[in-house]
C-alpha cells in the first residue's frame, strides 16, 4: 500500500517478503556492515535470481552512460592512496553498478563545469563522501570496474 509521506514522495509499506513486496521488487534491506561476507553473498544471490528470472534486466556488458567513475582493478584494494576517474565517452561495453541516494539539503562533492577537467584526471579516496565510497567499495567486492553516481556523473551545472 502506498501512502503519502510528504506532499511530494511516498512511502511503501507492506510486510517483507510478501507476494505484494516481491512482486514490485522490493527486498529486505542488508545489514549496514559492507565488508560482511554475508552481505555479499546476498547480493550475489539478488543478482544471480535477476540474471535468471528477469528477462527485461540487461545481462552482462552494456553500452554506458556519457559518464562513469572508473576504480580500475577490481583485484586492487580500494584505500586512502586509491586514484578514481570521472571517464567520459566510453566506446566499449561495460559492467557497472549506479547508487541513488538522497542527497540531503546541500551535497558538497558534485562534477560541475568548473571542477570537470579535474574529475576527469583524478578523484583521490579521501576526497569522497563515505557514501561514495561505500558504493565504490561495493563495485569492487562484486568484480565490477564503473560505478554511476548522478552527483558526479552528470554535470550539475550545466544546462
Amino acid at each position: 500500500m502506498l501512502v503519502p509521506a510528504t506532499s511530494l514522495d511516498y512511502r511503501l509499506i507492506g510486510v517483507p517478503g510478501s507476494v505484494e513486496m516481491v512482486e514490485i521488487g522490493c527486498r529486505p534491506t542488508l545489514s549496514p556492515n559492507i565488508d560482511s561476507k554475508a552481505v555479499f553473498a546476498q547480493i550475489r544471490g539478488w543478482i544471480k535470481i535477476c540474471d535468471q528470472n528477469h528477462e527485461q534486466c540487461p545481462k552482462g556488458s552494456v553500452m554506458p552512460p556519457r559518464r562513469l567513475l572508473e576504480i580500475g582493478d577490481p583485484l586492487l584494494p580500494l584505500h586512502e592512496g586509491s586514484v578514481i576517474q570521472l571517464r567520459e565517452d566510453i566506446q566499449e561495453r561495460v559492467r557497472y553498478i549506479a547508487l541513488s541516494h538522497c542527497w540531503g539539503a546541500k551535497q558538497p562533492f558534485t562534477s560541475t563545469l568548473y571542477t570537470l577537467p579535474k574529475r576527469l584526471e583524478s578523484i583521490s579516496w579521501s576526497e569522497l563522501p563515505k557514501t561514495y565510497q561505500d558504493a565504490l567499495h561495493v563495485a569492487q567486492e562484486l568484480g565490477i570496474r564503473f560505478v554511476w553516481i548522478d552527483s558526479l556523473c552528470i554535470i550539475q551545472d550545466s544546462v
